[in-house]
């Protein structure tokens, strides 16, 4: 196999860990670390491996054909769940130094199952990460759509928090770099413009990336908010320093919070304790071996 080869084989064993067959279009958009001359080209190089297989427009690893109907029933229960987040939105846009909402996960990619959450990234002001998180745990608590525990059918899970002077997001790896280029914005265009900025690393491996803005994806803008004026005085760095030490509090409790996928900072925190990144990165490496391709 020639590189090209080689490359929209290792795309298609990667999303194929998450039952997610690909289109010719989504290789092209999606495929690992080549670039090439477009779809003509990837449609020639995919007719020359024994290895894939196509129905219904979507190509994915021989023997695995399964996944396109899994993808299938995915896509509707993710469209269950956009309703439910588009229903909710405008009650929370306006949470005080709210500067960016992302969807992230499975959401992001329409790949949901029945009884999953919904994860959402949120981007915070400077120097306002605590006073952020605070103030919309407490609203989604009040709108009983937050995630608890076992609780997490149609539940918003907000489990990565960064502000707008730290957009730079890591580790550096396959997994990180799907995660992130598929994030989908829900407020704050301009933000999500300078995440993207931020982050052309990603590049690296997914060349074409960033992918730009469907106009099919609606965003939503806010403008300040008395309350976040009033917060925004001298009274406000008091609160931030109150409702960190409340936050924090509740943090170390959990036994979790060891988990080197938590962090906690003034400047990120990511709530992770289960991580999917080191399972699938070993399945991947996994399956690369298997494939010859390691």
């Amino acid at each position: 196999m020639d590189q090209l080869q080689k490359n929209i084989l290792k795309t298609l064993i990667y999303y194929d860990l998450f039952d997610y067959p690909l289109t010719i279009e989504e290789i092209q958009k999606y495929l690992f670390q080549t670039e090439h001359g477009g779809q003509e080209e990837i449609k020639k190089a995919l007719a020359k491996i024994e290895t894939i297989e196509e129905k219904d427009d979507y190509c994915f690893l021989a023997g695995r054909q399964e996944i396109v109907a899994i993808r299938q029933g995915r896509a509707k229960n993710a469209k269950e769940k956009w309703q439910i987040l588009d229903k909710h939105l405008p009650k929370i846009i306006h949470i005080p130094f709210l500067r960016g909402l992302l969807a992230s996960g499975s959401l992001a990619l329409n790949n949901t199952d029945k009884d999953s959450d919904l994860d959402i990234f949120v981007i915070a002001a400077k120097n306002k990460i605590w006073t952020c998180r605070f103030f919309l745990m407490l609203k989604l608590k009040q709108l009983n759509i937050l995630r608890h525990g076992q609780d997490t059918k149609n539940k918003i899970c907000p489990n990565h928090f960064i502000t707008e002077d730290h957009l730079t997001l890591g580790p550096r790896n396959i997994y990180t770099a799907r995660l992130y280029s598929h994030l989908v914005p829900l407020l704050g265009s301009s933000i999500f413009f300078q995440v993207q900025r931020n982050n052309l690393w990603i590049s690296h491996l997914i060349p074409a990336y960033p992918f730009g803005i469907s106009n099919n994806d609606p965003i939503m803008e806010r403008k300040q908010t008395a309350s976040e004026k009033l917060l925004g005085y001298n009274i406000g760095w008091l609160l931030e320093k109150i409702f960190k030490f409340i936050q924090l509090t509740k943090i170390w409790s959990n036994p979790t919070h060891n988990s080197p996928y938590v962090i906690v900072s003034d400047k990120e925190l990511a709530f992770h304790p289960k991580p999917q990144e080191p399972k699938i990165l070993r399945q991947y490496q996994e399956q690369l071996e298997k494939y010859g391709l390691s």
